[in-house]
C-alpha cells in the first residue's frame, strides 16, 4: 500500500508563535530520519468535518490538494508536496489521512526516508483535546519563550497582526495556559522546552529531546543552518521572496544567544512593567521572573480591551475551524 505510515511516529510542536518553533523545525529537519513540516493549518482546517470519517474519496483528496495549492504563498521555502503520492495513499480514518498528507511532503526536492514526523504549528495549541483523542500515541514539544522577548520579536516582525502590548501579553498568557493545562493532565506526553535553553545549550536540549521521543541523536541537527542555506534560503533568494528571505536569513546562521536578553535594552521600562504585570503569575512557573528595575503605569482599561481582544481572537480561530470546507477553501484562495 502506498503511503503506509504504520511504522512512523507523528508528533507535534506547539506553543505561541515567535517562540522559536521555526528554529526547532529547522534543527529537526537536519536529522536524516526526521521531517518537521512547514506551518500549514491542516489539522484545524479539516479535522472538525472529517474527524469521524472512515474513508475518503478522490474528490476529498482533491480538496486537500487544492488546499495545499492555495497555501502556496505561505512558509513553504524548501518544501514541496507530491500530489500523486498523496492521491495513491489509502486512508481509512482521519488520522491515516493526516499521516499520509504529511508523508507526501518533500524537502529540498527529495522525499526523505523519515520515521519521525513533527507537525510544527502554533495554532494546534488550541486543539490539544482533539489531537490527543485522534492521535493517542503522539507526543508534543511545548516550546516557550520569555514573554518580553516574544513581544519584542512580534513587534519587529513585518506585517504582524498587532503590536498592542496588552493584547500580546494576554495572548501569550492565554495560549501558554491552554497548553499547560494539558501538560498537567498528560505529563508524559509533553516535552517542555524553553527557547532560552535551546539556544544556550543546544546539544544538551536536543539530546534530551531525542531521549524523550526515542530517536537517535544526530549532530547534524547542530548544523541545521547548512541545510537551510541549501534548501530554503537559496530557494527564497532565487524566487525573490522577500518575506521568506527575512525569515530564513537568521536560520541560515548557527545558533547564537545575542538576542536572548535584547528586550532588557530595547523595551522601555513601562513596556517591561506592563508585560510583567500581566504575565508574571504564569511566566514565573517557567522561570521567567519579574524584571526588578522596571516601573511604570498600568492601564486597567487598556488591559481589559487587550484581554478581550486576545480572547476574541482565539475564539475566532476556534470558530473558523468549524466552518464548511467550501467556505474555508475560498478564504485560503483570497489570502493567496
Amino acid at each position: 500500500m502506498v503511503g503506509s505510515t504504520d511504522q512512523n511516529k507523528f508528533h507535534f510542536i506547539v506553543g505561541i508563535g515567535r517562540s522559536g518553533t521555526t528554529l526547532l523545525m529547522s534543527m529537526l529537519n537536519a536529522h536524516p530520519a526526521i521531517q518537521a513540516t512547514p506551518e500549514i493549518n491542516f489539522f484545524n482546517f479539516f479535522s472538525a468535518q472529517w474527524q469521524s470519517r472512515k474513508d475518503f474519496s478522490e474528490a476529498d483528496k482533491q480538496q486537500v490538494i487544492q488546499f495545499v495549492r492555495r497555501y502556496k504563498d505561505h512558509n513553504f521555502s524548501g518544501f514541496g508536496f507530491d500530489p500523486v503520492y498523496f492521491e495513491k495513499s489509502e486512508s481509512r480514518s482521519f488520522a491515516a489521512l493526516y499521516k499520509n498528507f504529511y508523508s507526501s511532503f518533500t524537502y529540498g526536492g527529495e522525499k526523505k526516508s523519515s520515521r519521525f514526523f513533527f507537525d510544527k504549528n502554533p495554532i494546534n495549541s488550541l486543539y490539544l483535546e482533539r489531537i490527543i483523542r485522534l492521535f493517542p500515541d503522539s507526543k508534543f514539544v511545548f516550546l516557550l519563550r520569555d514573554p518580553r522577548a516574544g513581544y519584542l520579536s512580534r513587534r519587529q516582525k513585518v506585517n504582524f497582526r498587532s503590536t498592542d502590548i496588552y493584547f500580546n501579553a494576554y495572548r501569550w498568557l492565554i495560549y501558554n495556559q491552554e497548553v499547560l493545562n494539558y501538560v498537567r493532565l498528560y505529563p508524559g506526553k509533553f516535552f517542555v522546552l524553553r527557547y532560552e535553553d535551546l539556544v544556550s545549550d543546544t546539544e544538551g536540549e536536543m539530546r534530551r529531546m531525542a531521549d524523550f521521543f526515542q530517536f537517535d541523536y544526530d549532530a547534524a541537527m547542530l548544523r541545521f543552518h547548512e541545510h537551510v542555506i541549501k534548501n530554503s534560503y537559496a530557494k527564497a533568494a532565487s524566487e525573490k521572496q522577500e518575506r521568506a528571505l527575512t525569515k530564513y536569513s537568521d536560520l541560515s546562521k548557527p545558533v547564537n544567544t545575542s538576542r536572548v536578553h535584547a528586550w532588557e535594552s530595547e523595551l522601555s521600562a513601562n513596556e517591561i512593567y506592563t508585560i510583567d504585570t500581566i504575565t508574571s503569575p504564569l511566566a514565573s512557573v517557567f522561570g521567567y521572573e519579574k524584571y526588578p528595575a522596571a516601573t511604570g503605569t498600568f492601564s486597567p482599561l487598556k488591559a481589559l480591551k487587550g484581554r478581550l481582544k486576545a480572547r476574541a481572537g482565539i475564539l475566532k480561530d476556534k470558530w473558523q475551524s468549524n466552518l464548511p470546507l467550501r467556505i474555508k477553501l475560498s478564504r485560503v484562495r483570497k489570502k493567496g
